[in-house]
């Protein structure tokens, strides 16, 4: 085994016995209140999240196809990253940004570069936003039905509503523009920077390589714009982004039922609205404290008894920890350990101005037909003089 796998493995195993220990509390309350669940409702948790982590694995699935990435890439082999990625995402700090690279390494054996997975979790992002919104509508009026929908529960959903909209505003508005994207690879990288040098005086190492953000988003503006020309490619990924949305809240919606109670579906929607919105900022593994605390509130401003709603937070929490994520921490052992992953990345070459490269690039693998057509109308012309 190599010295970096040795250290992966290593600061997995300090991440992991980090989260326990910081959620301990937490899980001691949850075995408290189990003593009373309908048990086989409880366990229903476990067919729910599977079909979730099936839609995503799905979702991928068809972006890739649809869009000519695909590559290697098997279903079967997708299903197995999906469990990862739960993985990844309830244990690691800053999980959001941690899928997003182990993603790219991990199908890069497949024959799918970086820009292609970078841009298909960022459509993962945005199409689960944009599908959640419906749900969030829904629930919205469901609360108004049973006069539960007051100021605060609508300003809530509205701020959640607009934070979706204005996130995926902003990300296409960037990607759509070859000079927006140069301008905010020599703004925002080089504040970092700067940051960092701040803090680490004595040394001017850069965190952020510009030239690597360039190259990434220029090859993520040319598959956009791909993308652009056929979004019927993206109907596929959107119905299997409303089934991830659909199996995580009747995730969540069980364990209430576990407890005996049926709560209105908007309390639920809602509160697991704005802690997932939450935990995509909070650099704390799984967002434990901030998730659980925003998924508590939430659901009481709406209605929900106080200790129902810790009761179902922590039960859902903890059945999630100790059932899945396990199944996936072994897929991603096995993955890092078996040489799946790769590590290696060679470096990128440093051209004088990346994006340029590489529209030459696209412009050399889709050359223009008006053109192509007046050299043969030349060359035909010349054959008849002659």
């Amino acid at each position: 085994m190599s010295k970096f796998k040795i250290i992966v493995n290593v600061a997995t195993i300090l991440i992991i016995a980090f989260f326990i220990f910081t959620s301990w509390e937490w899980i001691l309350e949850a075995l408290v209140q189990m003593k009373d669940l309908v048990w086989w409702l409880v366990i229903l948790q476990v067919p729910a999240k599977l079909m979730s982590l099936g839609a995503v694995a799905h979702l991928y699935y068809s972006y890739f196809q649809n869009t000519g990435t695909l590559g290697k890439l098997k279903l079967k082999e997708m299903y197995k990253i999906a469990m990862e990625l739960n993985f990844i995402n309830g244990v690691f700090p800053n999980a959001g940004a941690s899928g997003f690279s182990y993603l790219s390494l991990r199908l890069r054996p497949f024959g799918i570069n970086v820009a292609a997975s970078t841009l298909a979790q960022s459509m993962r992002y945005v199409l689960t936003f944009l599908s959640f919104l419906i749900f969030l509508g829904l629930g919205l009026f469901i609360l108004a039905i049973d006069g539960r929908a007051n100021d605060l529960v609508m300003l809530i959903g509205g701020s959640v509503f607009f934070l979706a909209i204005f996130g995926t505003i902003v990300f296409i508005f960037l990607i759509s523009s070859r000079k927006r994207i140069k301008e905010f690879t020599a703004w925002l990288p080089k504040a970092i920077n700067k940051i960092v040098q701040t803090i680490h005086y004595r040394s001017d190492k850069e965190l952020i390589d510009m030239v690597k953000v360039e190259r990434v988003l220029g090859e993520i503006h040319l598959g956009y714009m791909d993308l652009k020309r056929n979004f019927g490619a993206l109907r596929q990924p959107f119905i299997y982004a409303l089934g991830v949305n659909f199996f995580e809240i009747a995730t969540v919606y069980v364990v209430y039922l576990a407890f005996g109670e049926f709560v209105n579906p908007g309390s639920v929607i809602l509160s697991y609205a704005v802690a997932n919105f939450a935990g995509l900022v909070t650099i704390l593994p799984g967002g434990i404290g901030l998730y659980d605390a925003l998924m508590v509130r939430v659901a009481t401003i709406t209605g929900v008894k106080g200790d129902l709603a810790l009761g179902a937070t922590l039960v859902y929490r903890v059945f999630n920890l100790f059932t899945l994520i396990p199944v996936g921490m072994v897929f991603y052992y096995f993955a890092v350990n078996r040489g799946k992953v790769k590590f290696d990345v060679k470096k990128d070459a440093k051209p004088k101005d990346v994006l340029s490269d590489l529209q030459s690039l696209k412009a050399e693998k889709k050359p223009n037909r008006r053109f192509r057509g007046k050299a043969k109308t030349a060359q035909r012309i010349k054959r008849d003089k002659s």
